[in-house]
């Protein structure tokens, strides 16, 4: 009898045992996803951190912080690109350049038929004569050549302004049929404004 006590005695302590003791897989499972969960939340904190930065930055006009700047001004196709563009507009301006300087050269040489080749089809000014006509034109050149025995258009820069219109530096010189051997002399600001083909659409004097 007491042997049947002692029996079930150590029975029911393994029972009680078995019933206390903590089951390892779920307290493994619990750690894992409790440990997933504290990552996620630091992922989702870092992330918000990142948009209000970026706002931050779109705002004050800055390069994101996940886009940094070295890795856009170390681009090759970005500089590529941006130095196909400075030479585009480098040509263009040498171009400008050359058909200004070429038609001050051709009104030296008083042929108007070479001067108005230098015009535009769409020719809207020439100095105080707006929208002129070949024989309009032609007789503003014949009054002035009739005026002046001596003049002569020297080019010293060129400025552009804003696409096809540029500011050039001239200086001027003439005589008059009253005194012709007295050489007057003066420098001048001309505004022009070109077409795509580098013809005069305008010319003005800005002094």
């Amino acid at each position: 009898m007491k042997s049947i006590s002692f029996l079930s005695i150590i029975t029911l302590f393994l029972i009680i045992c078995s019933c206390n003791t903590p089951n390892k897989n779920n307290s493994d499972d619990s750690d894992s996803k409790k440990a997933l969960l504290e990552a996620e939340l630091k992922l989702l904190e870092r992330e918000k951190k990142i948009l209000e930065q970026e706002k931050i930055n779109l705002e004050n006009g800055k390069t994101p912080i996940n886009k940094p700047p070295q890795i856009i001004e170390n681009n090759p196709v970005v500089n590529h690109s941006k130095d196909l563009e400075n030479s585009n507009n480098n040509n263009y301006y040498s171009d400008a350049q050359s058909a200004i300087s070429n038609f001050l050269s051709a009104e030296n040489s008083r042929d108007f038929s070479y001067i108005y080749s230098f015009y535009s089809p769409s020719l809207r000014r020439y100095f105080g004569l707006f929208s002129p006509t070949y024989s309009s034109l032609e007789n503003v050149y014949q009054k002035a050549w009739n005026a002046t025995p001596y003049s002569k258009n020297s080019f010293i820069s060129i400025d552009p302004i804003n696409g096809n219109e540029f500011i050039v530096k001239i200086n001027y010189q003439w005589s008059k049929n009253s005194n012709p051997s007295k050489v007057n002399s003066k420098f001048d600001n001309l505004r022009f404004v070109l077409d795509n083909d580098n013809k005069i659409i305008e010319v003005s004097s800005l002094n």
